[in-house]
């Protein structure tokens, strides 16, 4: 690249009929980006400030992420206990109801014994009472 440039520089000496000093401060003044030595001071203090927006939004990012987790956690919690409860009352549930067939049987078994032995309307409070084990 700066045989290139040197091809340039001298194809512009030539053509302007100029000196490769003059040239090369032509170059250097239009080259120069920041002509006030506060220009570079602004844009890095500009920079600046912007990163330290940048690491504010990602501290208070993180800690809204950390909020978050702690109530996902919380709330995992309780519904680990709800689960465990309803298992509980489950098999709670399913105990009473084995409970409740057993004593259906063994009401008509004593029920189909009582009819054989006697009559339809001595049955009537057994029959009332197997009905209300049922509807329970």
């Amino acid at each position: 690249m700066n045989w290139l440039r040197r091809v340039k520089c001298k194809i512009l000496m030539i053509w302007n009929n100029t000196s490769s000093d003059e040239i090369e401060e032509k170059k250097l003044e239009e080259e120069m980006y920041f002509t006030n030595p506060n220009q570079l001071i602004d844009i890095f203090a500009k920079l600046e400030e912007n990163n330290l927006q940048l690491i504010q939004n990602v501290q208070d990012l993180e800690q809204t992420l950390d909020t978050l987790k702690a109530n996902l956690a919380q709330k995992k919690k309780e519904f680990d206990a709800k689960i465990g409860e309803m298992r509980e009352n489950k098999a709670v549930l399913e105990r009473k109801k084995a409970e409740n067939e057993a004593k259906i049987k063994y009401f008509e078994f004593k029920m189909k014994e009582d009819v054989s032995n006697k009559g339809k309307d001595e049955m009537l409070p057994l029959r009332k009472e197997v009905k209300i084990l049922v509807s329970n």
